[in-house]
């Protein structure tokens, strides 16, 4: 009943925080609706991105750039045609392999895609800021928490921080393609069975941890006595 009647408050600060947004004539665009519709947005367009990716994205060899060259270069070793080396060294690399997307026009599709991603994201950002952090701070200020206490906890709330480090993560991948593979990640905020999957490797951390102590207990057995039969 005590939980219920805190949800009661919780529910009646966010009725009131609407009403205000209401009254300034701009629940129509800052409203969890849109929330909502933005970020399934955003993921459609990281998982567009990340299929070009996997389509052109290519290997080509080309002769070796200087030391300072900033290509994306594989040095690619090779063998001897003939029989190898008694030691299998080998040879120094022939040739370079340099990975690139395939066309002009797919960079540009994916710089296009990746602009439009940053703002999608700052949108989601303003609007988490304005629907959601003033609730949160009226709820560290009602439990006493102290202006600045509650600021900083505001801040420092998990939602808040994900949305800043997911419009991080989109900035960098206009220089670094890792960053749009790692926003794939936002699936599991989206989907309640890939977090009960997640739950089921978290909450029994323990007993998972205590599992492996034990079959490395076990293998060390019988290593040992595979070295104490090969000795004796």
């Amino acid at each position: 009943l005590y939980g219920l009647l805190e949800s009661t408050k919780e529910m009646y600060r966010e009725i009131l925080h609407q009403q205000l947004l209401t009254d300034y004539k701009i629940d129509k665009v800052f409203s969890r609706t849109n929330q909502d519709r933005a970020t399934w947005l955003t993921f459609y367009i990281v998982l567009i991105i990340n299929i070009l990716f996997v389509l052109y994205y290519h290997a080509t060899n080309v002769p070796c750039p200087d030391a300072n060259d900033d290509a994306a270069l594989v040095y690619t070793p090779n063998f001897f045609d003939d029989e190898p080396p008694d030691d299998f060294s080998l040879l120094d690399p022939p040739f370079c392999t340099e990975i690139s997307l395939a066309h002009p026009e797919v960079i540009a599709t994916i710089r296009v895609l990746n602009f439009v991603l940053i703002f999608l994201a700052m949108f989601v950002l303003l609007l988490y800021l304005v629907v959601r952090v003033p609730v949160n701070y009226q709820s560290y200020i009602e439990a006493n928490k102290g202006v600045l206490n509650s600021a900083l906890l505001t801040a420092m709330d998990p939602v808040t921080m994900y949305y800043f480090f997911y419009l991080a993560l989109s900035i960098l991948g206009i220089r670094y393609h890792i960053a749009l593979t790692i926003l794939l990640l936002d699936f599991v905020s989206k989907s309640p069975t890939s977090q009960s999957v997640l739950a089921a490797v978290y909450n029994p951390r323990k007993q998972i941890f205590m599992t492996l102590v034990l079959a490395f207990i076990v293998t060390y057995i019988f290593a040992m006595y595979m070295v104490s039969s090969l000795i004796h």
